[in-house]
C-alpha cells in the first residue's frame, strides 16, 4: 500500500461541525507523514517505535529525531 493510497482519517462526530473538516479539505483528513509531525511539534515528547523495518529505515527515522 502506497502513502497516496491510504484512506482519509475518520472524523469523530464531535468534530463534524468543524467547517474545515466537514467541507472535505484533504489536509484535514489525511494521515500526516512522520517528518511533518516532527516539524509541527519539535519540542513535544513522543515515542517512536519501528516495529518491523530494515536497518536503513531505522537509521532514517533516527536521523529525523536527532
Amino acid at each position: 500500500l502506497l502513502y497516496a493510497e491510504l484512506p482519509p482519517l475518520l472524523v469523530p462526530d464531535t468534530l463534524k461541525s468543524n467547517t474545515s473538516i466537514a467541507s472535505g479539505l484533504t489536509a484535514a483528513t489525511r494521515i500526516p507523514l512522520l517528518l511533518e509531525v516532527l516539524e509541527e511539534f519539535p519540542s513535544y515528547p513522543m515515542q517512536i517505535d519501528v516495529k518491523n523495518g530494515s536497518k536503513e529505515l531505522v537509521n532514517l527515522v533516527g536521523s529525523y529525531i536527532m
